[in-house]
Formats: structure tokens, C-alpha cells, sequence
């Protein structure tokens, strides 16, 4: 597909997700190219920008790129404790949000991003890969064919270790 027909993306954070998972697949997807960059790291902005030939911005100039033309969605991959912050003006301009998992660290917090992108008319998406997963399509088709029988009761629990002074035990500040 022609970048002119793709979804343009502008990635806000440049921590390890951004870098090691979602840059590096934009250009596998066929239907997507990255053409901003929104961090707090001069260095990373200058070294992310060559190497993916970028426009970028400080989070100080978050307005201004959302007010650029630059790109159709925003792939938000900052501290739990920034989603807020940054989704809900991108959602408000009727710019569409890839969120990274977890939404945000409150549900008052997830209902103020799901309102602005209803006001905003914009798309909301929260990324999570495991819905695609081989094994979990398989299980939610064996659930709708009937093959294991019919569901009484499902649970899940997810989990993770976070040291103390991982940017996660401090919301993102």
C-alpha cells in the first residue's frame, strides 16, 4: 500500500515498547508508516528521527503536533500515569488512539478517555497482542463451535512484578 493511503502514525514515548515492538513492525503491517515522534528525550528524538526519518516533538509540544497534519493516530506507549494526559486531547482532535495496556490507573480515568473519543468522533484502541494469539483464537472458536461443551464459568488473572522504582510504581512521574 502507498504511504498515501496509510494510516499515519505518530509514536508518543520512545521508551523500550516503542522502540523494540511497535516501530520495528510498522513496516510489516502493509497499511501503516510512522511520521511523528512526541518524547521527552532529546537524544532519542534525534536518533529515532534520522533512523525513521521523523518529524519530532517535545511533550511540551504536544499541542502543536496534534495541530500539525502529520498523522491520522497516535500510538500512546507512555507510563500508565501519562495515558490520560496525552489520549484524551489526541481523541478530542479527532485523532485516533492506540493505547498501550493498561487503559489508564483509574476507571474515572478510563471514562474520561472513552468520552473523548466520542466526542471526538475518533477511535480508541487499546493494544494487546494475546487477542491474536494462535492458542487464544483457537480456544474462542472451540467456545463457539461448542467443542468443549458449554461454558459454565471462565477467570483470568494477569500479573507482573514491578520493582519500586520502576517508572510503573510511580505513575510515570
Amino acid at each position: 500500500m502507498s504511504d498515501a493511503k496509510a494510516i499515519r502514525y505518530a509514536v508518543v514515548g520512545g521508551g523500550w515498547i516503542s522502540q523494540a515492538a511497535f516501530m520495528p513492525a510498522v513496516a510489516q503491517t502493509g497499511n501503516s508508516t510512522i511520521t511523528a515522534l512526541v518524547t521527552g528525550d532529546p537524544e532519542k528524538a534525534a536518533s529515532l528521527g534520522e533512523r525513521y526519518r521523523l518529524t519530532t516533538f517535545s511533550y511540551d509540544r504536544y499541542a502543536e503536533a496534534l495541530a500539525s497534519g502529520l498523522f491520522d493516530a497516535v500510538y500512546l506507549s507512555l507510563p500508565n500515569g501519562m495515558h490520560r494526559e496525552f489520549a484524551v486531547p489526541a481523541l478530542e482532535a479527532g485523532i485516533h488512539v492506540l493505547l498501550e495496556k493498561p487503559m489508564a490507573t483509574s476507571v474515572a480515568e478510563c471514562e474520561a478517555i472513552i468520552a473523548a473519543a466520542e466526542r471526538g468522533n475518533a477511535r480508541l484502541m487499546l493494544a494487546y497482542r494475546l487477542h491474536f494469539e494462535p492458542g487464544t483464537l483457537d480456544a474462542i472458536e472451540r467456545v463457539r463451535t461448542g467443542a468443549i461443551g458449554e461454558p459454565l464459568v471462565f477467570t483470568a488473572t494477569f500479573g507482573q512484578h514491578v520493582a519500586t522504582e520502576n517508572h510503573r510504581a510511580h505513575q510515570g512521574y
